[in-house]
């Protein structure tokens, strides 16, 4: 495809200044006279964006606009050559070098500023200003030891401060194992920086021979070495791989899907170009009475056009062409656009614009990246938002930042404040320092390639440079879990934020507890709160969609009032969390730039999708998906066979919920010609009105042209489940620093302290290099300072340290929040006084009543006696039934009061005693206090104090109830190579059978584990027979310690897997199910038997009260939704089966075919 519409590849490569590509702004410059050149500034329709410049070729070669007036008293003055430091200011680095340039000079660390000596803050830049006051300059003596051994650290600080990064290196991450791809226009890999980082099988064709400084800067400031020679990288631990940004943008967008794990992007296809000076403007009058720009300008560099001469006697709606330069003199100065809202209605003047999006090609091409890079989890894209925001653009015209896909990155000064040139919107995701030089003199200072002289130099400002920051923050998430997908991070990272600027007013927070604003995204990147979020994050699980659509035409006007469309979304089964929202618009408009548009949410977030008005006059075709549009041979033969793209096989894919014969989703896209995103909606539920707004901001004099919305579709994008904020999930890094999954940990925070309770599952590990890992130089263990109080700023307690295989555990004195022993306490006592009370009046009811039924029985029985009816003799009736009270031993008793000792009086004793125990036991059991569920540790102990007896006291059990016939129906289904998760004591040994080629059994209790060994140990003895034919698979039974949360097994690498029981011990029962389907072969089987929640609302209700008895008793949280647990991972059902009232679950599946898609209409069609 064509690469940008303002500016030819080649110069867009030459030219980075002027390019979102260049997102970065080159080398400050000083006039002969030492004055601070301004980086932006125009004359004669021109703009210059490189300090110096000569647009009309003067023969005295490049001059520039100063910043300071004062300093030589006219606003122009002729270059110097070289960089700025003319006057001796500004151009040492470090204070070590200031210091050697003379002994007098003075240095400010905080703005990194040398100077001959203190400097009054009316000469600095308006953020040095607020850095370095007076008292804030030292001399040689005030120069402080750095603690890293890169010479240009020091620089550099500031930026890697506001990301609080350095207590992530301290905890140990530095981005090792994590590849980072820089697409540019190549660095230098041959620089001391990259030295043995560099892998060229990640890397793209062709790559070798690109080296462009502004690749080396980029790669530079998300991975260079820790090595003393330039100044260390955000990640500088990671590998480098590059892919060449050229021609063939699609190619270069993936480079290795398998080795390539972060996609670091500093460039972009601006939808504005500038107009030539003598291009047509479009006529935009609007009815002005007065000047509506500030009357005093943000830049003192600059005039309002309030006060401009030219502009005394204008007409505003219509400004003479002399006004008009003034204006666009005056907007196109940055730090006035930032400041004036009014600029951005002037645009016309010099810039024009042509919103798209992303063709099929590019699309997919992403959509293969994240659903088939790194081992499905997917590559995460991140992107600079652009250096355009001066120009009026926003992230939602560009092609590749209006994607899902790819996250946005804007810039920020040194203060944290927005970069004037930073692209903003809806859209934007997140900030990070990329330098500001309309505030600082000086910002980034790293690595330089070998063609513009090597070594090390300072690269200044630009959203370029704070895209590799944020990617090297990826990287150092991904170290510490790389379990996560792509969707995993962007949920980290926009959850663990800082609010820089906090009282910008354009910040705000929705209804799930999100920050955003439009010019920084979520925030600031937080490396610590990121990575500490990272250890023990929750995946999303399955990416769901929603669409909603309106098909009802309406008349857009052009009066300035406002249009409203809506469209409604039902309520959802299950609990849901948006992530990303798109908009596809059907709108029909000769000057669509001229509109504003925004979204408004079920909660009341608003989304501004376009600002308007903006110079974008184009009207675009409608494409996208539909049945008419269909021409293929495939069409509506009942198989969703191209998913790649909607234009084939629309009514197959529509009823396939767009999704193909080989699981991968297509690429669906209603009829549209405007598409825009927002993330402002994060976390929030998509039930309810979703409102869009539509107003023209322009409002001309003078008829205009028909305008009609012919429709709308809202695709919500997200998960099952809530966006809790993760600052209240944080765990402990102590566990990854010594070998231990993040779910081997389990955390209290309490009162700004953490309790942390470690199980080590590494067998290398000892609790003395545990315990010396996880203290610091303190003098009592149980309130040391841990990697984890670094990062998280919390104090750490450590309760539990224990290791496989050799049990060494430190345990501290009990605390509060150890697990309550159960007692009689005086409530209990009364409970159970009133219990036995209920129970005694039970007994009297039933015994009296019973004695009254006995007693009325007896009534007819007697009354037949009198008649002779019990028999009669020789004598007759009367001398009968005087021979049957001496004779006849079946004459009833004497009418009256039954005898205590009768058998029916038996029975009402035994009912009231019965009522009586019922009364006091349920009295006992619904008042004595729960106990407290215990933690990850503790069960782990539980396990393995169960594990010599387990057999025993479940065998009768499980005879009885049928569960031994259910083990051996699953397992008879075993082939091939078999793991088997959570083996426990290996209760499934006798079963498998020989179709079982090989047998991995699994299990976090060592203990358990032993046991299992012995009985395998047992039937090899045996010579591997056993009475119920089983055992093939004994000769290879390999038992292995390790959580079924992190398998440290290959992918695809087994037939069938098995799990008994085990999803209720599992502290993340979602992601083992994960590890399991991706350790199954596609073809294979996933096996599994489960205690579940009952079917039967009152069982259910019953498990719930006895839940945390049963946990401390067992382990096992045996209530848990195991099919809802299912769906959430994605696995394709095959057969559900329930037993004893819904409580036991026996589930039949396979791994989910390509990415996840969601069960929940397999289970459905099952269960119904």
């Amino acid at each position: 495809m064509g690469l940008d519409v303002r500016l030819t590849l080649t110069t867009l490569i030459t030219l980075a200044s002027a390019a979102h590509f260049g997102s970065s702004i080159s080398t400050g410059r000083c006039t002969t006279s030492g004055c601070t050149c301004q980086q932006v500034w125009s004359f004669d329709s021109q703009t210059i964006t490189d300090y110096c410049g000569n647009p009309g070729n003067d023969p005295g070669g490049p001059w520039c606009f100063v910043v300071s007036e004062s300093c030589q008293g006219t606003n122009w003055g002729t270059c110097a050559p070289g960089t700025c430091g003319g006057s001796g200011q500004f151009s040492q680095y470090t204070c070590s070098s200031c210091m050697a340039a003379g002994s007098s000079n003075a240095w400010c660390a905080a703005g990194a500023l040398c100077a001959t000596g203190p400097m009054n803050s009316a000469t600095l830049l308006p953020g040095d200003a607020v850095l370095c006051p007076h008292d804030a300059w030292v001399r040689s003596s005030g120069c402080v030891t750095q603690p890293f051994t890169d010479p240009f650290y020091e620089t550099n600080a500031w930026a890697l401060d506001l990301i609080n990064v350095r207590p992530v290196w301290a905890a140990g991450y530095t981005g090792a194992g994590v590849t980072i791809n820089i697409v540019d226009d190549g660095p230098d890999e041959t620089h001391a920086d990259f030295a043995g980082k560099y892998d060229p099988l990640a890397s793209c064709p062709g790559s070798t021979g690109s080296r462009g400084d502004h690749g080396t800067t980029t790669a530079a400031i998300a991975l260079a070495a820790s090595n003393g020679q330039c100044s260390r990288g955000v990640a500088y631990g990671a590998t480098l791989s590059k892919c060449p940004l050229n021609a063939a943008v699609q190619s270069q967008l993936i480079g290795s899907l398998s080795r390539n794990m972060v996609s670091s992007n500093s460039w972009g296809i601006d939808p504005c170009v500038a107009l030539a000076n003598s291009g047509r403007r479009k006529l935009r009058q609007r009815r002005l009475l007065s000047c509506p720009f500030a009357t005093t300008p943000a830049s003192a560099n600059t005039a309002s056009p309030c006060s401009a001469s030219v502009c005394a006697s204008a007409s505003w709606s219509a400004p003479s062409t002399e006004c008009a330069n003034q204006i666009r003199t005056y907007c196109q100065n940055g730090v006035n656009y930032d400041a004036d809202l009014e600029c951005a209605s002037w645009t016309h003047l010099w810039m024009t614009c042509a919103f798209t999006h992303l063709p099929w090609s590019d699309l997919r091409l992403l959509q293969r990246g994240v659903l088939e890079g790194r081992s499905g989890r997917g590559i995460v894209y991140v992107i600079s938002s652009g250096n355009e925001h001066g120009n009026g653009e926003d992230v939602n015209h560009e092609l590749f930042l209006q994607t899902r896909y790819t996250m946005t990155v804007g810039a920020t000064d040194k203060l944290g404040h927005h970069a004037y040139y930073s692209t903003t919107g809806s859209s934007l995701f997140i900030s990070a320092p990329g330098g500001d030089t309309s505030a600082h003199a000086n910002n980034w200072h790293v690595a330089r390639n070998s063609a513009g002289g090597g070594g090390c130099v300072e690269q200044d400002q630009g959203t370029s440079y704070a895209c590799p920051v944020v990617s090297g923050v990826v990287a150092l998430i991904l170290e510490a879990n790389p379990l996560l997908t792509y969707r995993d991070v962007q949920g980290i990272l926009a959850a663990t934020t800082t609010k820089n600027n906090p009282t910008h007013p354009l910040w705000t927070t929705n209804a799930a507890g999100f920050i955003h604003n439009i010019k920084y995204g979520f925030g600031m990147v937080n490396a610590g709160n990121a990575v500490a979020a990272a250890l023990t994050w929750t995946l999303f699980g399955a990416e769901r969609r929603i669409i909603a659509s309106s098909t009802q035409q309406r008349t857009v006007p052009h009066d300035g009032s406002t249009l409203t469309a809506s469209v409604d979304v039902g309520a959802e089964s299950v609990a849901w969390a948006i992530e990303w929202v798109e908009i596809y618009i059907d709108l029909d408009h000769s000057s669509r730039g001229d509109l504003q548009l925004e979204l408004t949410s079920p909660s009341g977030t608003h989304s501004v999708l376009n600002p308007g008005p903006r110079p974008e006059t184009s009207n675009p075709p409608v494409e996208g998906c539909s049945a008419a549009a269909d021409t293929c041979a495939t069409r509506d033969n009942g198989v969703c066979n191209n998913p790649s793209t909607c234009e084939c096989d629309y009514n197959d894919c529509l009823a396939a919920n767009w999704v193909g014969t080989n699981g991968q989703p297509s690429l669906y896209r209603p009829r549209f010609n405007w598409k825009m995103t927002s993330v402002r909606t994060w976390g929030e539920r998509p039930t309810g009105r979703w409102t869009l707004a539509i107003r023209d901001r322009q409002v001309q004099i003078g008829t205009n042209p028909p305008s009609t919305l012919r429709g709308w579709n809202l695709f919500i994008y997200g998960h099952h489940g809530t966006a809790t904020p993760v600052r209240e999930q944080m765990k402990s890094a102590i566990a990854i620093r010594a070998g231990v999954d993040p779910s081997a940990v389990t955390v209290t925070v309490t009162s700004g302290s953490v309790i942390v309770a470690v199980r080590i599952l590494t067998p290398t590990a000892t609790a003395a290099s545990v315990h010396s890992a996880m203290v610091s130089a303190t003098s009592t263990p149980n309130s040391a300072t841990s990697m984890f109080a670094s990062v998280s700023g919390y104090n750490v307690y450590v309760l539990t340290i224990r290791t496989s295989p050799t049990v060494a555990a430190y345990t501290p004195p009990s605390s509060q929040d150890d697990v309550q022993e159960e007692g009689l306490d005086e409530g209990m006592i009364i409970a159970i006084a009133v219990g036995a009370s209920v129970g005694a009046l039970l007994f009297v009811i039933i015994f009296f009543y019973g004695m009254f039924v006995y007693s009325n029985s007896l009534k007819p029985v007697l009354s037949a006696a009198h008649a002779g009816r019990f028999g009669t003799s020789p004598d007759g009736p009367g001398a009968g039934f005087q021979m049957a009270q001496g004779t006849w031993p079946q004459a009833p008793p004497p009418y009256g009061v039954p005898s205590l000792l009768s058998s029916y009086s038996k029975v009402q004793l035994a009912g009231g005693a019965v009522a009586y125990a019922v009364g006091v036991g349920l009295a006992y059991e619904l008042a004595r206090p729960v106990p407290k569920l215990p933690n990850c540790c503790e069960r782990c102990k539980t396990f393995d104090s169960l594990a010599p007896k387990y057999d025993t006291e479940i065998e009768k059990d499980e005879a009885t109830s049928g569960i031994m016939e259910l083990r051996k129906h699953i397992i008879a289904r075993a082939r091939g190579r078999v793991l088997e998760v959570a083996g426990g004591t290996g209760r499934n040994l006798d079963f498998y059978g020989h179709s079982v080629s090989e047998l991995l059994i699994t299990d976090w209790s060592e203990q358990m584990l032993q046991v299992a060994a012995r009985k395998v140990a047992a039937k090899r003895a045996e010579g591997g027979g056993s009475s119920s034919g089983g055992s093939g698979a004994l000769s290879k039974v390999t038992l292995a310690v390790t959580d079924a949360s992190a398998l440290a097994l290959p992918s695809a690498a087994y037939d069938t897997v098995v799990d008994t029981f085990g999803l209720c011990s599992f502290e993340a029962p979602e992601r083992a199910l994960q590890e399991m389907a991706r350790c199954c072969k596609p073809d294979g089987e996933i096996l599994l038997l489960e205690h579940g929640v009952s079917s039967w609302s009152v069982l259910a209700w019953w498990q719930q009260h006895r839940l945390n008895r049963h946990v401390v008793r067992w382990g096992c949280y045996w209530n848990r939704d195991i099919l809802k647990m299912v769906e959430e991972s994605g696995l394709q059902v095959l057969e559900v089966q329930r037993k004893h009232l819904g409580t036991t679950y026996y589930v039949r599946c396979r791994p989910p075919a390509g990415p996840a898609v969601g069960v929940g209409p397999q289970l459905q069609a099952i269960l119904s």
